[in-house]
């Protein structure tokens, strides 16, 4: 059936661009994966550290990368949806569309091995696969996957560390032969960027599945077409239910798992594990719930260009950071990494942030795409798309 174009939902374009946020500062307090610097940091760069180590383990590491695989799924059934409500079958072009996306993901693992786009493209073909799937069967699959029954095991099976783990009995084979990464201090990009291509692909595969992250990364993508499928960003009263609900669950399990971990002081690594795991995922709900509602308030609504603009251009500000920041932080370009604590880390992202908030904005101003989404866009469809405004 033919229908009018469905209208930009501009609520989940902020939400991108605040998961870009938290993936800019977990990967900057990691140092892009580089070995952080031996420091003896004074009384106040101490407080600083301090901060930003808080933030990051409180309010982004693993959390921004589920609200961006929630998100890509959700994206993901709103394409095929506006395609089948033209009377178009996009999923054959969708999966052109995913390997696309492992292009750029491989050019981007060029700077920074902790890529999620090859990720993301080769494991969004499930997302295409369960497209016609039954709500319900759907979202039984989800919960079985953000539950990881691989953790779950592990916990009622009592390991005490990863060695003993069964997923790490899964994954050794990916890690077999890896050598380790050379020196981020003093090798040159040429060093850096083979050794991401090859061994550090097969160390970042290694770790998807060490880490239980495979799991619930592909629970998170099913959530976010479950979103899509039950159209809980568009606006309406019954919607805004939907949401409240949603954000009080999240923060009522998120508040019940701290609890339970507090109180049970000495529950094993397995358990720990899985118990942070869950709050994890229990955060992003409550996230996407609260913070949707906020975004779509009165009073915030018609402020959400910035926020917008950045969140349309989320493959281009993607790459562009890891470009950035490792030539920041590497020796092959300033190596600032050597001579930064995690505080100034903190501090580079959330300038590197600001500067793209204004490039978004001037860009998207003139332009109907990002540059990378312009030629992702054009790739997929086979024929060059207008990339200015008044064209």
């Amino acid at each position: 059936m033919n229908e009018a174009r469905r209208p930009r939902i501009h609520v989940v374009d902020a939400l991108r661009a605040l998961a870009l946020l938290g993936i800019l500062l977990v990967h900057c307090h990691d140092y892009y994966n580089a070995a952080p610097p031996s420091l003896q940091p004074g009384e106040w760069m101490a407080a600083l550290n301090g901060v930003a180590d808080w933030l990051y383990r409180e309010l982004f590491v693993s959390k921004a990368y589920l609200l961006f695989a929630f998100l890509f799924g959700l994206s993901t059934f709103l394409q095929l949806d506006h395609a089948e409500r033209k009377g178009v079958d996009f999923r054959g072009r969708f999966m052109w569309r995913l390997a696309l996306l492992v292009m750029f993901g491989l050019v981007h693992t060029l700077f920074y091995n902790g890529d999620v786009l090859m990720i993301f493209g080769v494991f969004g073909v499930v997302l295409v696969a369960l497209y016609r799937v039954p709500s319900f069967l759907l979202a039984c699959l989800a919960a079985a996957l953000c539950l990881n029954p691989g953790f779950v095991f592990d916990a009622l099976a009592g390991c005490g560390d990863f060695d003993s783990a069964s997923l790490t009995v899964m994954s050794r084979p990916l890690g077999e032969g890896v050598s380790p990464a050379p020196s981020q201090a003093t090798a040159s990009w040429w060093e850096m960027a083979r050794w991401n291509v090859t061994d550090g692909l097969a160390a970042r595969m290694c770790y998807m599945v060490y880490s239980g992250r495979l799991s619930f990364m592909l629970g998170m993508f099913l959530c976010g077409m479950l979103a899509g499928r039950s159209a809980i960003f568009d606006g309406s009263p019954e919607r805004k239910k939907l949401l409240v609900r949603l954000g009080c669950a999240g923060a009522a399990v998120y508040a019940a798992l701290a609890i339970v971990a507090a109180v049970w002081r000495q529950p094993g690594f397995a358990v720990e594990r899985l118990l942070v795991s869950w709050q994890h995922v229990a955060f992003v709900a409550g996230f996407v719930g609260w913070v949707s509602l906020l975004l779509a308030s009165r009073h915030v609504c018609g402020k959400l260009g910035w926020l917008s603009c950045m969140g349309r251009m989320s493959l281009t500000c993607y790459v562009m950071q890891s470009v950035v920041m490792t030539w920041v932080l590497f020796g092959w370009g300033l190596g600032f990494g050597q001579k930064m604590g995690t505080g100034w880390c903190l501090l580079a992202a959330l300038m590197l942030y600001g500067v793209q908030l204004v490039f978004c904005r001037v860009w998207m101003g003139v332009a109907r795409f990002g540059p990378l989404e312009w030629l992702w866009r054009s790739a997929t469809l086979g024929r060059w798309q207008p990339l200015r405004k008044d064209a």
